[in-house]
């Protein structure tokens, strides 16, 4: 019986792969130096170029990849973390901090202060535009002068060097 369109070519879109995918996303998760050029993995995996640049740009496949470059990453964090240790035993003060913070004992300090404001301050008048101050301040010179105040009353916006 002959393999379906699907069993022979995979359906990268919904994550269905071939062994060729496989071995094309276990390839690419090595590190450039050690798994040779875009064009030598595709020939190793026996496909074209162009289907294997076709390849990556599917989030399916890129999905693929991440998954195998973390597995061999988790396969190598025991000793990453024996590195650690003996840098923070020789006297490394970014290891040591490192360790301390992994297990808890170092946190990072953030201080935040806040002000309380008075009940009814309201902000809103400070934010006015100087044309609406000016505004203001003429209709207050209005009001004193029309109760009887002084003629001599000088109410002026800062100036903007002030």
């Amino acid at each position: 019986m002959a393999k379906s369109v699907i069993e022979q070519y995979g359906d990268i879109k919904n994550g269905v792969f071939t062994d060729k995918h496989l071995k094309a996303a276990e390839l690419l998760s090595k590190p450039k130096g050690v798994r040779g050029t875009i064009k030598e993995v595709a020939e190793e995996v026996g496909i074209g170029v162009r289907t294997l640049h076709k390849w990556r740009k599917e989030p399916k496949f890129a999905e693929l990849v991440d998954v195998e470059i973390k597995s061999k990453s988790q396969q190598r964090m025991p000793n990453v973390i024996e590195a650690l240790f003996e840098k923070a035993e020789a006297g490394s003060a970014k290891h040591i901090e490192l360790i301390f913070k992994w297990f808890g004992y170092m946190t990072e300090k953030h201080e935040v202060i806040a002000e309380q404001r008075p009940a009814g301050h309201n902000l809103n008048r400070f934010n006015l535009q100087d044309k609406q101050l000016s505004d203001e301040l003429n209709d207050l010179k209005k009001m004193i002068q029309k109760e009887g105040g002084t003629e001599n009353v000088v109410l002026e916006a800062p100036k903007k060097d002030e």
